[in-house]
């Protein structure tokens, strides 16, 4: 028998931050060091990356183009979501919900 996986959720930033409350670094920075980071459970942490362009918020921690990660109040579901922080040309793809997400296929 065969998983079935978890399609991928995507949010807007205003979505994300609706979503999982996003808390504030000790500085008022949204961007956390990694060693603040870790006293919080993993599933409330998230990775901020930069990926050419663009900046994204994925769920747990990475390493690969991270320029720093988010805590957030409310724990992420599971590890197939992506947040688009900005880039003012794009436009969401796929099936999207009143519930505040798009899923991509």
């Amino acid at each position: 028998m065969t998983a079935v996986p978890t399609p991928l959720l995507s949010f807007t930033e205003e979505e994300f931050d609706e979503r999982y409350a996003p808390i504030a670094a000790e500085d008022g920075n949204s961007i956390w060091d990694h060693k603040d980071t870790l006293h919080y459970p993993r599933t409330n942490v998230w990775s901020v990356l930069e990926v050419e362009d663009d900046l994204y918020v994925i769920p747990g921690y990475h390493v690969v183009n991270v320029i720093g990660y988010n805590v957030t109040a409310l724990p992420w579901e599971h590890d197939n979501i992506e947040v688009k922080l900005w880039n003012p040309h794009d436009d969401h793809k796929g099936d999207c919900h009143e519930q505040g997400f798009c899923v991509i296929e």
